[in-house]
């Protein structure tokens, strides 16, 4: 695997979550800063502030994970945060994440749209429903009523209260209105960084629009289009975070750095490079990386 790939999911890998459901399915928000990621052993973690100054670590091992792959992962997080703040996942926790990757894979959907019952999500996760079949089952039949309970909640204040949502203090992704997806960064105190990501197809006056909506709507310390290593890196997010991959350790995927570029410039969606790249080359890659890292990482 190439050593951007492997530096980046062997060690702290950032996803926001912009919204939180409160217990019970309500769509109150809760303003929370969420991490997540994968350690080097397949065991996935969140780490949030909650609103607090003590950041908390939790661990979600899976069945098939020995004490000695948790102790492992509770060790190298303690190497690269110099915290012990680390404890096993609780049900409502791993309810949590459920609901997370529930979002992830629902991107094409605002969240007003998406019904969420925390006692169907418990059910669903216990049974092992997967994220797709739980998206199609109690999802996609329910949008329309889903929207017209929230307008019918917050009426003329939808939009602002989803500006509201997502325009604070962290990182997040989004689209401009004409299409073009941009990562806001707020670490900064001046405002907040902007990266856009336009697609092969976007032209320079798409870009030019998309600009002039983000100066119009945000404070802009910096604007800009991403370039090619930044956009390779973000394609190779959305390929790990494809749900297809959840089941797979990260020395599973296919990560060709020259192949990325390629279908990224292409146009390919990450999703059809899971498919035509990833899935077809699971044992393969296994066995590339093995014989290129050893088997310390199994």
């Amino acid at each position: 695997m190439p050593e951007l790939c492997q530096t980046r999911y062997a060690s702290i890998t950032t996803q926001l979550i912009i919204r939180e459901p409160f217990r019970g399915g309500s769509h109150n928000e809760q303003l929370m800063q969420t991490v997540t990621g994968t350690i080097y052993n397949g065991i996935e973690y969140r780490a949030d502030d909650g609103g607090g100054n003590r950041i908390k670590f939790i661990l979600f091992p899976h069945k098939f994970h020995t004490k000695d792959d948790i102790q492992s992962a509770r060790k190298q997080l303690q190497e690269m945060l110099v915290t012990k703040n680390i404890r096993m996942a609780r049900p409502d926790d791993w309810d949590n994440l459920y609901i997370e990757k529930v979002f992830r894979l629902c991107s094409d959907l605002q969240w007003y749209e998406i019904h969420i019952d925390r006692k169907i999500i418990r059910r669903e996760r216990i049974k092992g429903t997967s994220i797709e079949e739980y998206k199609k089952s109690y999802i996609l039949p329910k949008v329309e009523a889903e929207k017209k309970r929230n307008y019918s909640k917050y009426g003329f204040a939808l939009f602002q209260l989803q500006i509201g949502l997502q325009h604070r203090q962290g990182k997040l992704t989004s689209w401009t209105p004409n299409g073009i997806e941009y990562t806001e960064d707020k670490t900064i105190s001046e405002g907040a960084d902007y990266l856009l990501f336009p697609l092969p197809h976007h032209t320079s006056e798409d870009i030019r629009i998309a600009k002039e909506w983000i100066r119009n709507y945000f404070r802009a310390a910096s604007l800009r289009v991403a370039g090619e290593e930044v956009a390779d890196s973000h394609y190779i997010d959305k390929v790990f975070d494809h749900p297809a991959c959840y089941r797979l350790r990260w020395y599973e995927i296919k990560v060709d750095m020259e192949l990325i570029r390629a279908e990224r410039l292409k146009g390919t969606p990450p999703a059809d490079y899971v498919k035509n790249h990833v899935l077809p080359n699971i044992e393969r890659t296994r066995q590339e990386n093995i014989k290129r890292h050893g088997d310390r990482i199994l």
